[in-house]
């Protein structure tokens, strides 16, 4: 009783917030952003203590989008004597300053040859991956802009490709698919049973999906190789596959569309409808009967595969990839890129409300975060301006994919007429290195 009425007489008399108990104190620093939580934290030691509570930062980092900080490691916590969740947030939030003041790090990959494929490439935070000469693939730091290693065994073109941490999957157009170690540059597998060329490859897990032109859609096993599932469409183009483990979600059609959803281990086809629409699909996420699509021109589209009818089209991710396409080219060729009639308090403005992120949360619709990945820029009709808020323009030097990972940039200039150039901007460690000029 002594010790509690000597910390009561130690605090502000006047400071009636202090007196309140932990729960309510945390629910009123919940209110609060990140900026004024660690304001207030200065103001005395108890809500600096309050301010160091791991579930308010897990709370904030949730609502903004921030991943589990399964990176952030126990030792690194310790010498920034805060929790992983709050320095994942505070990270963040240097890295959105950074991002809204245009201060980054530029890394031009060494690249001296233009027989690159830019339609197969990934991106896991590290490295870029690339397919190259159509037979060959090749993996760049993008720290230090050199290639690290080239894999080497498909004797076709390499028509399909996806990557998870350091495995990478590759599909050719003599029908094998290929799983690589992208760290030793090992060839594991090499799966054969299609008889036409690998349209596109998914990994789930230990399970590799692929799509043929030949009409079928496999299953493997990633570690022994074995093909688990063959589910046979019909002598049909097969442009698209998602695996969840479950259940298969295939767009197949060159130009009209038809999805259809499988249960390989029947192996019949539960679902099919025409999807209306020539784009391609960029991701999908199916709950219950409730289907996500997200296009490559970023329009997003929630499906009740019961009735086939569209019940919700969310727009926000379309305008999200503007304004940072937008902004990056706003960083790249500053005051030189602004066309006339270009209103640069809009991008300023919108720019403030984007943040760099791999993925993009969408609210209200019982899915996940979207995974941005990469995707190509596309001139945007500003209606309430009455402008194109797009004319950035630069002579033979046109921005033509953009890539999002948590700290990084993916810029690809060029490469649909002439010679590619790629540039990483890195927003993570600005002010720490040697900056290097465009």
């Amino acid at each position: 009783m002594g010790a509690k009425q000597s910390r009561m007489e130690a605090r502000d008399p006047g400071d009636y917030v202090s007196q309140l108990a932990d729960e309510l104190a945390l629910r009123i620093l919940w209110y609060l952003d990140g900026k004024e939580i660690l304001q207030v934290a200065q103001t005395c030691r108890r809500w600096r203590q309050l301010a160091e509570d791991e579930g308010l930062w897990q709370g904030k980092c949730k609502a903004r989008g921030i991943e589990e900080p399964l990176c952030i490691t126990r030792r690194k916590a310790k010498a920034s004597r805060s929790g992983p969740w709050k320095s994942s947030y505070i990270r963040q939030l240097r890295i959105d300053t950074n991002w809204r003041l245009g201060r980054f790090q530029t890394t031009r990959l060494d690249i001296n040859e233009e027989n690159l494929c830019m339609e197969h490439w990934k991106f896991n935070g590290k490295e870029l991956v690339i397919t190259s000469q159509y037979n060959m693939i090749k993996i760049w730091s993008a720290v230090t802009g050199e290639c690290l290693r080239t894999l080497v065994g498909h004797t076709h073109n390499i028509t399909a490709m996806a990557m998870r941490d350091h495995i990478i999957i590759s599909g050719s157009a003599d029908g094998t698919i290929k799983v690589w170690n992208g760290e030793s540059g090992e060839s594991l597998h090499t799966l054969c049973g299609h008889i036409d060329p690998v349209s596109c490859v998914f990994i789930h897990e230990r399970r590799v999906e692929s799509g043929s032109r030949d009409g079928s859609i496999r299953i493997w096993d990633m570690e022994t190789g074995e093909c688990l599932h063959v589910l046979m469409v019909d002598v049909e183009y097969i442009k698209y596959i998602h695996y969840d483990g479950q259940r298969v979600v295939s767009v197949n059609g060159r130009y009209s569309c038809t999805l259809n959803i499988w249960d390989p281990d029947t192996p019949s086809c539960l679902v099919t409808f025409p999807l209306p629409g020539t784009d391609r699909i960029h991701h999908s996420e199916l709950k219950g009967s409730r289907l996500l699509l997200v296009t490559d021109n970023g329009e997003i589209n929630v499906w009740d595969t019961e009735t086939r009818e569209p019940i919700r089209i969310i727009g926000d991710l379309y305008k999200y990839i503007i304004t940072v396409s937008e902004t990056i080219n706003l960083h790249l060729w500053g005051e030189k890129a602004l066309s006339a009639g270009f209103n640069q308090k809009t991008i300023q403005r919108d720019a403030e409300n984007a943040r760099l992120r791999r993925n993009f949360v969408i609210s209200d619709a019982g899915f996940g975060p979207v995974p941005l990945g990469g995707f190509e820029p596309n001139t945007f009709f500003d209606v309430k301006e009455k402008i194109y808020s797009f004319h950035f323009k630069k002579s033979l030097e046109p921005l033509s994919y953009v890539m999002v990972s948590p700290t990084k940039v993916i810029c690809v200039i060029g490469g649909k007429y002439g010679k590619v150039q790629v540039r990483v901007l890195d927003f993570s460690d600005w002010g720490k290195r040697k900056r290097f000029k465009l």
